[in-house]
C-alpha cells in the first residue's frame, strides 16, 4: 500500500492513545438481490488498532495482516518489516522476526496463522519461515520467488504456498507439511481471461492492466485446503479439492446491475490520471491507448471471494472508495444474508478471526488503522 502524502508531515503533531479500541462507526445491509429466505448480517465496529508515535506498537506502514483463534491480531509492518502482535483487546504484546536474510529473518513478510503456527511467505527471498505464536522461529525452507500472493494454513496442518501459474493456469500453490516436505501441488485451470489496457511507448510495450469492471476469475482457499472457483460473469462458485473437480456449488439468483454512467466516467477519468503519472506522459497518451469502449455497462456478479473463521464465504459483490458490499453464506454454502460497511474492503485487506472482520482503515489525518467489525449473523 502506498505512503500517504500527509502522514509524515503529521504526525509529530498528533498525540494518541497506546492502542485504543474505540466506536467508530456502524453500517448494515440489506436483503440480498435474488437470494429467498436471506437474513441481514450485521458488522458492528469495535475499534481499532492504532498505536502511539514511537511506541513499539505503532503501525507506521501495515501490509497485511492474521488473526488466531484467541483473536489475536498479528499485523506485518513496514520501514522496517516486521510482525507486531496485539491481543484481543489491542494491547500490543510483542514483535516477532525482523528484516534480514538470515533464519527468522524477511525482507518482505505475507502470512498466515492458525494452531499456535505463524506462517511466512517471503517471495523477495524465496523463503518460507515457520514461528511459534510466540515468537520462537521453528524452520524454513527455500520457498517461491516473486509471485506476492498470501499464504495458507490448513486445519490438518498443511501449508499452501502460492507461486506463479504456468500458461493456461490461473493459480497454483506448492503443498507442504509442517516440517517443509513438498507434498503436492494444486493448480486451477483458466477458463476466462480479463480484458487488457495495453500500455505503449512506440512500439515497446511498458505495461497491462485490466479494464475496470470486466469480468474476471478469482481463487479462495478454504480451511480444508478446497478451492474456490469464480468467474464473475455468473454467479456461481465452484468448490474444488483437485483444481479440476467440482463437490459443491455456491451462488444464487443474479442479474447484472447497471454501471451507472458516471460512475464509469469517473473510474475511467481516475485510471488515466493514474497511468499517466506512473509512465510520466500526459494524459492525452494515455487516453490514445486505452479504449474506453472496453468497459463494460453492467457490474459485475463479484470482486472478490473471501473465507471467514467459521468457514464461510464471503462475496464481494461491489466496492469503491466509499463503501463495500457483501453477500455471506455458511460453511455448507448456504446463503445467510447480505451486508455493506462504509468503507473500501478488497479481499487482501479482508481478515478474519472468531466472530469479527479486520481491514484497513485510515484515518481522515492519513494515519494508518486498522479497524474491527464484529460480524452478527442471524
Amino acid at each position: 500500500m502506498p505512503l500517504l502524502p500527509t502522514r509524515l508531515a503529521l504526525r509529530t503533531q498528533r498525540t494518541l492513545a497506546a492502542i485504543a479500541f474505540a466506536v467508530i462507526g456502524c453500517t448494515t445491509g440489506g436483503d440480498a438481490d435474488g437470494a429467498s429466505g436471506g437474513a441481514t448480517v450485521a458488522l458492528v465496529p469495535a475499534g481499532a488498532l492504532q498505536g502511539d508515535v514511537g511506541s513499539p506498537g505503532e503501525l507506521v506502514e501495515p501490509s497485511n495482516w492474521a488473526v488466531d483463534e484467541r483473536g489475536f491480531v498479528y499485523v506485518v509492518d513496514t520501514k522496517p518489516t516486521v510482525i507486531k502482535v496485539f491481543d484481543d483487546s489491542g494491547r500490543f504484546v510483542r514483535t516477532i522476526g525482523r528484516e534480514g536474510a538470515g533464519p527468522g529473518e524477511f525482507r518482505m513478510a505475507l502470512i498466515a496463522v492458525r494452531a499456535g503456527r505463524l506462517l511466512v511467505h517471503d517471495p523477495m527471498a524465496s523463503r518460507v519461515s515457520l514461528f511459534d505464536t510466540s515468537g520462537t522461529f521453528v524452520r524454513g525452507w527455500i520457498g517461491a520467488c516473486c509471485y506476492w500472493y498470501k499464504p495458507y494454513l490448513h486445519r490438518d496442518g498443511r501449508i499452501a504456498i502460492p507461486v506463479a501459474p504456468e500458461d493456461g493456469m490461473q493459480r497454483a500453490f506448492l503443498r507442504y507439511d509442517t516440517l517443509g516436505t513438498l507434498l503436492d501441488t494444486l493448480a486451477i485451470p483458466s477458463t476466462h481471461e480479463a480484458p487488457q489496457w495495453t500500455l505503449r511507448r512506440g512500439t515497446q510495450m511498458v505495461m497491462s492492466t485490466r479494464v475496470p469492471f470486466s469480468r474476471q476469475s478469482d481463487v479462495e482457499l478454504d480451511q480444508d485446503g478446497d478451492a474456490i472457483v469464480g468467474w464473475s460473469g455468473e454467479y456461481r462458485l465452484a468448490v474444488s479439492r483437485t483444481g479440476r473437480d467440482t463437490v459443491r456449488t455456491i451462488g444464487r439468483a443474479w442479474t447484472p446491475e447497471p454501471l451507472a454512467g458516471a460512475r464509469r466516467d469517473s473510474v475511467y477519468d481516475g485510471r488515466v490520471r493514474a497511468l499517466a503519472k506512473n509512465m510520466e506522459v500526459d494524459e492525452a497518451t494515455i487516453r490514445q491507448q486505452v479504449d474506453k469502449g472496453l468497459m463494460p455497462t453492467t457490474l459485475p456478479a463479484f470482486t472478490g471471494i473471501s473465507v471467514d473463521f467459521d468457514g464461510g464465504t464471503w462475496v464481494h459483490v461491489d466496492e469503491d472508495s466509499s463503501r463495500t458490499r457483501f453477500d455471506v453464506f455458511d460453511a455448507a454454502g448456504e446463503y445467510v444474508g447480505q451486508t455493506e460497511v462504509a468503507a473500501l474492503v478488497p479481499k487482501w485487506q479482508a481478515a478474519f478471526g472468531p466472530g469479527v472482520l479486520y481491514f484497513r482503515q485510515d484515518t481522515d489525518e492519513g494515519y494508518p488503522r486498522i479497524v474491527r467489525y464484529r460480524i452478527m449473523k442471524p
